[in-house]
C-alpha cells in the first residue's frame, strides 16, 4: 500500500438561510456572514471578555482567536451561493472547517443563530437557520495517483486573489499558478492534516500556454481578485493533478476565509 504523503481532512456545513424579506447588500455574502460568526462565536465562547486575543492567557485553546485572530493560514473557509448578488432573499453558506476544527462545527451554526434575529443589511432584514435543513459532510483530501496528459480547464468562481512577484495583479504566469496552489496545499496540510512531502517542489516548465484569459478587477469589493477562465496545457505529473483537486475542496490565493479563490478544473 501507497503511504500517504499529503492529507487534509475536512468537515463541510451547508447551511441554507431564509431572510424575511429581500435584503440589497452592499458586500458579498461570504464577507457578511464571516463578521456576524467572528463576532456572535467571540461572545460565546470568550471567558477573559477584556481582554485582547494577543495579549490572552487562554489564546492557544480559544476557537475564537485561532479562527479569526491567531491563525497564520485560516482553518475556516466560507463560501456562498449566490456569491455576489445586490438582492437576494435566500442564500446558502458552505463552510468548511479544517482538520481538528471540525469539533466546533456546531458553536458555527449556533453563532448564525445568535444574530438571527438581529439580521443583515443596512435594515438588519432578519433570517433564519434551521436546523433540520443543516447538511455536515465529513471528508478526506490524500495526495492519490492520477497521470494525466492533456488540458485542464480552470473555472474561476470567485475572485483569486495572490501575490506573484511580489504584488497583486491581473497578470501572471502559469508557474505562478502552480506555486500559488503548491504553497497552500503544503501549510494546510502541515497546519490541519498530514504532511509527508518531502524535498522542495520544482515546477518542470513545459507548459505551452494560456489559451484563453478573461479577467475582471471587482472595483465595488474592498479585496480585489481575478475572474474568468484558463486553460493549461502539457504534461501534468500526478501531483499537479491532486494540487488542481485540492484547490477544489479549499479554494486558492488570499483571503479563502471570506470565500474568495473558488475555482473548477475540468480535464480533457
Amino acid at each position: 500500500m501507497r503511504n500517504t504523503v499529503l492529507n487534509l481532512p475536512h468537515t463541510t456545513l451547508t447551511i441554507p438561510i431564509t431572510l424575511a424579506k429581500e435584503a440589497k447588500l452592499s458586500l458579498p455574502l461570504p464577507f457578511i456572514f464571516r463578521s456576524i460568526i467572528g463576532f456572535n462565536l467571540r461572545k460565546l465562547v470568550c471567558i477573559a471578555k477584556n481582554a485582547e486575543c494577543k495579549n490572552c492567557i487562554y489564546k492557544e485553546n480559544c476557537v475564537y482567536a485561532t479562527a479569526f485572530d491567531e491563525a497564520d493560514v485560516h482553518p475556516t473557509i466560507i463560501n456562498a451561493e449566490p456569491f455576489l448578488e445586490r438582492k437576494t432573499e435566500n442564500a446558502k453558506l458552505i463552510i468548511m472547517l479544517l482538520g481538528e476544527f471540525s469539533k466546533y462545527a456546531d458553536y458555527y451554526v449556533q453563532a448564525l443563530k445568535e444574530n438571527e434575529r438581529f439580521g443583515v443589511g443596512k435594515e438588519r432584514i432578519p433570517y433564519s437557520v434551521k436546523s433540520e435543513e443543516i447538511r455536515i459532510a465529513h471528508g478526506e483530501w490524500n495526495f492519490a495517483e492520477e497521470p494525466h496528459s492533456g488540458n485542464v480547464s480552470i473555472a474561476l468562481q470567485t475572485p483569486l486573489r495572490f501575490k506573484a512577484h511580489g504584488k497583486y495583479d491581473c497578470s501572471f504566469s502559469e508557474l505562478d499558478f502552480i506555486l500559488c496552489l503548491h504553497r497552500r496545499c503544503q501549510k494546510l496540510c502541515s497546519l490541519y492534516g498530514k504532511n509527508n512531502f518531502e524535498g522542495k517542489y520544482t515546477f518542470e516548465n513545459k507548459w505551452q500556454n494560456i489559451e484563453r484569459w478573461s479577467a475582471k478587477q471587482k472595483q465595488a469589493m474592498p479585496l480585489g481578485g481575478i475572474t474568468g477562465n484558463l486553460t493549461l496545457q502539457g504534461e501534468f505529473n500526478e501531483y499537479e493533478i491532486a494540487l488542481f483537486k485540492f484547490a477544489e475542496l479549499f479554494n486558492a490565493g488570499k483571503n479563502t476565509n471570506f470565500g474568495m479563490g473558488r475555482l473548477l478544473s475540468c480535464q480533457s
